[in-house]
């Protein structure tokens, strides 16, 4: 248990000592002041507990946070409620220099807006917690603003076409693509290639600064971890192949427009 609240609790306690350093103030000092033990705090700073919501309040009020203190500890308290699936994903995530993406049944993970992925999530799980899905929806849709990695994603041209949740949907979906051009190197794959490496399935593969690339091939609901040096060089070829097939981005950004103007809402 307290390995797992490490991870999941780190952020907060990271947050929480950062703003008691900042105003001079010891560990002694912020226990007189709201009657929690010196061990406590020490031990949320270290991200091996957590504690109520009124105890941080105190905490930031204390401090003069502004809320910084709370919103760290409610993201983190919600990090340990995510499925341990999500939790790894983001932990990949965060430590990758550079993220590339194909998915050939639908619009990768990171890139969803939540009417998409709700839908996705949904039709996924029949008869899951709608509030289980609302909390996975926020996840993954959340996920791409707090990455500092380059991210590369290759679509297909038809999944772009196929009308996920209908025009509106799909309108909302394309523009929030075309939106994200400029932090995102987006690929739209021509149908008519006489190259079939989309038979590979949905995956991404993801480098880093300080271990070996790993690919991880999505689902709808989560991923599979791959680590195996061939598999990841067999995924990576494919990658590089398709996106010699792929527009490039000037083009593809012209056709996220045009299929984006051809959903018109009512």
């Amino acid at each position: 248990m307290l390995a797992n609240m490490n991870v999941h609790y780190r952020q907060f306690g990271a947050t929480l000592r950062e703003w008691r350093n900042s105003k001079g103030m010891t560990l002694d000092q912020v226990a007189n002041a709201t009657n929690l033990a010196k061990s406590t705090i020490s031990k949320l700073e270290s991200g091996y507990r957590s504690t109520t919501l009124s105890n941080v309040e105190r905490l930031d009020a204390l401090l003069g946070a502004e809320g910084e203190v709370v919103t760290a500890w409610r993201e983190s308290r919600q990090r340990a409620a995510d499925p341990d699936w999500l939790n790894r994903i983001r932990e990949s995530e965060e430590r990758a220099v550079e993220i590339r993406a194909f998915n050939p049944l639908y619009v990768p993970g990171l890139l969803q807006t939540p009417d998409y992925a709700r839908i996705v999530f949904r039709d996924a799980s029949p008869g899951e917690n709608p509030e289980t899905i609302d909390a996975l929806v926020e996840a993954r849709c959340d996920r791409l603003r707090q990455l500092a990695s380059a991210v590369r994603v290759i679509i297909p041209d038809s999944i772009l076409r196929y009308p996920v949740g209908g025009a509106a949907t799909m309108r909302a979906q394309l523009q929030h693509l075309i939106d994200l051009s400029g932090r995102v190197r987006i690929q739209v794959l021509p149908d008519d290639i006489g190259y079939h490496g989309r038979f590979a399935g949905s995956f991404r593969i993801l480098s880093f600064d300080d271990r070996v690339p790993r690919v991880e091939c999505e689902h709808a609901t989560g991923s599979i971890v791959e680590v195996r040096p061939p598999e990841v060089r067999r995924l990576t070829a494919v990658f590089s192949e398709l996106a010699s097939w792929g527009y490039d981005p000037e083009r593809s950004l012209a056709a996220l427009e045009e299929i984006r103007d051809g959903y018109a809402v009512a």
